[in-house]
């Protein structure tokens, strides 16, 4: 009875773990990995490397944002945070010459953004959004994230006060819908990027491999396919199915006398995390390139920067979870002749359901 309980109390950790999986990388759909050494302390990537990525992830997600679906959110393309808010694991280390109060404080403002387009600058002090005064002190981020949530987008310009340099300023905004995610950017050798449903994370590995910013975007893109797809939450609904039926093998091992620690238990968690994940990363690339293809980028480098991955990750360390490479660009090629196709033709540039649905099949990919 005693090891039925603990097999019990497994599973139940197991399952609140996977709910509140938020930055790990076990958990997330990843999508381009070539992994570094284990349990390595991430540290923010360079302030010009934050700058490249989030001007480009503002152009995928503002493209994606008919297929996002509701997972849309007004946005003013610029980062805030105060002394309670501020994380220097997870922020570029210039922001700490800002100066943290219990006011919030612009940390960087995207490139082309309605912010940007507004002439807020790094420093201002946040006073007051479409008449609210805004937030201070703890909880600050998320009470001014919630009060811009409020706002309507692509309408009038909402009123925005500052204080600059001590000096108060008026200025107007215009808020701009956009798919709701968020990107940060870690220093690491490794070729890596993924999502959690909430936000991407890219690694500097891979921005070093990415030779312009239509190849940045195909990574971006891909993993808004993923949150367009709901992979993330189908994952962990599989994960924490698969512990269900492990937990079952762990109590009939206690029944038995057998001490199994909870093995089937964590075996089950891992494939069912597994399953259906090379489905899903054939269908993240397929409408991935339609989210591309909509923000304007040139969808062509799929293939060729799919080839320079093949190269660079070994065959066997993600075949049971991915497409085989030549699999993988044959179908790129594919979807960029479709995607083609419909723009010559002047057709709506939506993924085709019925391919979405042969694509998500389980059928084994062949690895070479």
């Amino acid at each position: 009875m005693r090891r039925h309980g603990a097999a019990v109390g497994i599973w139940l950790g197991m399952a609140m773990l996977l709910a509140a999986c938020a930055q790990s990388p076990a958990a997330p759909a990843k999508s381009f990995v070539r992994a570094g050494a284990p349990g390595a302390v991430l540290q923010p990537a360079p302030p010009e490397d934050w700058v490249r990525v989030e001007r480009v992830a503002l152009a995928v997600f503002r493209g994606g944002r008919t297929l996002c679906g509701r997972q849309v959110a007004p946005t003013l393309g610029v980062a805030y945070a105060n002394r309670e808010s501020f994380d220097p694991k997870l922020e570029p280390a210039a922001d700490q010459r800002l100066g943290f109060d219990e006011h919030l404080k612009i940390t960087r403002v995207v490139e082309g953004s309605p912010g940007a387009r507004a002439g807020l600058q790094i420093g201002d002090v946040l006073t007051s959004l479409g008449g609210r005064m805004a937030p201070a002190g703890p909880g600050a981020v998320d009470a001014f994230t919630g009060q811009l949530r409020t706002l309507p987008s692509g309408g009038p310009p909402v009123a925005l006060a500052v204080e600059r340099a001590g000096v108060a300023q008026q200025l107007a905004v215009t808020p701009e819908l956009v798919c709701d995610l968020g990107v940060t950017v870690m220093a690491g050798d490794d070729v890596n990027a993924y999502t959690n449903g909430r936000s991407i994370r890219v690694m500097t590995g891979l921005l070093a491999m990415v030779a312009s910013d239509d190849e940045l975007a195909l990574v971006l893109a891909h993993e808004v396919g993923h949150n367009i797809m709901n992979h993330i939450a189908l994952q962990k609904w599989d994960a924490m199915s698969g512990a269900a039926a492990g937990v079952m093998l762990d109590v009939l091992a206690g029944v038995v006398g057998v001490d199994s620690q909870g093995k089937f238990t964590r075996a089950g968690v891992e494939a069912g995390a597994r399953r259906h994940s090379v489905g899903r990363e054939r269908q993240a690339d397929y409408v991935g390139l339609y989210v591309m293809a909509r923000a304007g980028f040139k969808i062509e480098v799929a293939p060729q920067l799919w080839r320079r991955m093949a190269a660079l990750i070994p065959r066997s360390s993600k075949a049971s979870t991915h497409p085989a490479p030549p699999e993988r660009i044959a179908a790129m090629e594919q979807t960029v002749a479709e995607i083609r196709a419909k723009q010559a033709a002047g057709q709506p540039l939506v993924p085709d359901a019925a391919t979405l649905a042969r694509l998500g099949r389980d059928a084994p990919a062949a690895v070479n």
